[in-house]
């Protein structure tokens, strides 16, 4: 996590989009690759994904 760290401010914000079956777009909460992102010393998720 220290290498991110380096390149990610305090305040940065992270989304993760799903295209599925090239049909639907789903936005990712707290699931699937996610929770790799959100982290104290990471990206944290859009106000509107919380």
């Amino acid at each position: 996590m220290a290498a991110v760290q380096t390149v990610i401010e305090p305040s940065e914000t992270a989304s993760v989009l799903t295209f599925d079956h090239g049909k639907r777009l789903f936005i990712m909460g707290c699931t699937g690759l996610s929770p790799a992102l959100f982290h104290p010393d990471g990206f944290q998720p859009h106000p509107q994904v919380k």
